[in-house]
């Protein structure tokens, strides 16, 4: 009996309990944490999902995005720039200039980079990241940059991260 005892509690399966236990607390505390990652689970506003069911008795689902209104007086008061400089936090978008970093809608980067003359290399825009960056507002930009005609020719994406 001892000798079996022994063989339960020997190193290697020790090792193997506790890596499992470590990953599920990982799995368990994962969900409770922001940080990079592939998303986790959002409670925020815009991330939901809404569910009708059609004729045919089938459910559809919908993402629900709540449509923040900018003011029209903010558009007009933004500046016109040879080269728009923007600075993405989080899943925030910030229009960068002498004044400080102002909020601005995805909508309105595209605009100011086709609006935007260029420098002397064809340069539109210049795209800043903080650590706190995601990726997928990242994506979202460079498609609708690409959408709207702002060639990866006319977009500088700075390597390494600005300072918060």
């Amino acid at each position: 009996m001892s000798q079996n005892a022994a063989r339960l509690f020997n190193t290697r399966n020790m090792m193997g309990v506790v890596l499992i236990a470590g990953i599920a607390a990982g799995v368990y505390l994962g969900d409770f944490m922001k940080g990079p990652g592939w998303g986790g689970s959002s409670k925020g506003p815009g991330n939901s999902t809404s569910t009708s069911t059609g004729k045919d008795g089938t459910a559809d689902k919908k993402p629900v995005t709540d449509k923040t209104e900018v003011a029209p007086e903010k558009i007009a008061a933004l500046p016109q720039t040879p080269v728009v400089k923007v600075v993405i936090a989080d899943r925030s978008y910030f229009l960068r200039s002498a004044e400080g970093d102002q909020p601005i809608e995805l909508d309105q980067v595209v605009a100011q980079a086709t609006a935007a003359k260029g420098d002397v290399d064809g340069i539109r825009i210049r795209v800043y990241r903080k650590l706190s960056s995601r990726t997928a507002a990242e994506i979202a930009l460079r498609d609708a940059l690409a959408a709207a005609g702002v060639g990866d020719d006319q977009t500088v994406w700075v390597p390494n991260p600005v300072d918060d």
